[in-house]
C-alpha cells in the first residue's frame, strides 16, 4: 500500500485514469480555508456519522495534531479523510472518510485510506483504529478486502433517538505491516447456503440460531448495502435490517465467534465468515 513512501509522494497520486486528482494535506499546507469556506459540504460530508459539523470537525483534528487529507478534482473537493495520531501509543485514529456522492466507485476512497496510512506511518504509527457498521458491505469491501482490517463486535448503538432500533457496530483495526487480504478457507464453498440468514430484498430473517455446540465456522450473507440504502430502508419502516442482523451479530459474539473473512458470493451478495475462538 506504499506506506513507506515519502509523504510528498502522495500529492501526485492519480486517483482515476480520466483525470488527475490531488490529495492535499489541508492543515500542513495551510489550506484549511479550502474546506472552511466551502459553501456546501453536504455532497461529501454527512453520511460518515462525524460527531461534529464540517468546520468544527477539521478544527477537532487540528487541535489533536492530526491531518485532514482532501481529494481535489481541480477546485472541487471530491473526498476526504481525517487521521489523528495517538500521543501515547503507536496507534492512530481514522477520524472519518467520505467521497463526494458524484465521484464514488472510482477508487478515491482507496487512495484516501492509503494516504492516511502513509501520513500516519511517517509519524510513527503502526495501525489505524476506527469504528463502522458491519451492515455497510461497501465499506467492508474497502476495509477488509482492500486493507485487511480486523473487525471485532462492539455491541449496538442506536439508529433512532428513541433508542428502539439497534445499530450494529464493530471496532476496526488496520495493521500497516499486514494490509494484504487473505481469502477465507471456505472461499470455494457455497457460503449463501450456509448462512444463518435468508433475505427477501433487504429484509432479513433468521434461518437458524447460533449455539455453543455449533460448527467451527458460521456465515452471515448480505445484499450490497451502503449508508444511503440502509437509511432509505429505515425511513420506509424496515427496522429488521438493523434489529435482526444485530441480534445475529450479538449471538455470534456471545458464542465466541470472531470475524474471519469477507467474501463475494455472487449476484450482488457478500458473506461474513466467522470462526469460533478456542476457549
Amino acid at each position: 500500500m506504499g506506506v513507506d513512501a515519502p509523504v510528498e509522494a502522495r500529492l501526485d497520486l492519480v486517483i482515476h485514469a480520466r483525470t488527475a486528482m490531488k490529495i492535499v494535506p489541508l492543515i500542513a499546507d495551510g489550506k484549511e480555508n479550502l474546506w472552511n469556506d466551502c459553501s456546501d459540504h453536504s455532497a461529501f460530508f454527512g453520511e460518515v456519522g462525524a460527531p461534529l459539523p464540517p468546520v468544527e470537525h477539521l478544527e477537532h483534528i487540528r487541535q489533536r495534531g492530526g491531518e485532514k487529507l482532501a481529494a481535489f478534482d481541480r477546485d472541487q473537493i471530491v473526498g476526504w479523510t481525517g487521521v489523528i495520531p495517538s500521543p501515547d501509543s503507536d496507534d492512530a485514529e481514522l477520524a472519518g472518510i467520505e467521497v463526494h456522492r458524484d465521484y464514488r466507485r472510482q477508487g478515491i476512497a482507496t487512495t484516501l485510506l492509503s494516504s492516511a496510512i502513509t501520513w500516519a506511518s511517517t509519524r510513527g504509527s503502526r495501525r489505524l483504529n476506527f469504528q463502522t457498521s458491519p451492515l455497510f458491505t461497501a465499506n467492508t469491501m474497502l476495509y477488509m478486502r482492500g486493507f485487511n482490517a480486523s473487525y471485532s463486535w462492539n455491541g449496538n448503538n442506536w439508529a433512532d433517538p428513541e433508542r428502539t432500533v439497534p445499530w450494529p457496530t464493530v471496532d476496526c483495526s488496520i495493521e500497516f505491516a499486514d494490509t494484504a487480504y487473505r481469502s477465507s478457507i471456505m472461499q470455494g464453498s457455497d457460503l449463501r447456503s450456509q448462512s444463518v440468514l435468508t433475505w427477501t430484498r433487504f429484509e432479513p430473517e433468521i434461518r437458524r440460531h447460533i449455539g455453543l455446540s455449533g460448527p467451527t465456522f458460521e456465515v452471515m450473507h448480505f445484499p450490497e448495502l451502503d449508508l444511503p440504502r440502509v437509511f432509505t430502508e429505515l425511513r420506509e419502516g424496515n427496522t429488521g435490517l438493523c434489529s435482526t442482523t444485530a441480534r445475529v451479530f450479538a449471538d455470534l459474539a456471545a458464542n465466541h465467534y470472531q470475524f474471519r473473512a469477507f467474501e463475494s458470493v455472487g449476484n450482488g451478495f457478500y458473506a461474513y465468515v466467522f470462526q469460533r475462538a478456542e476457549t
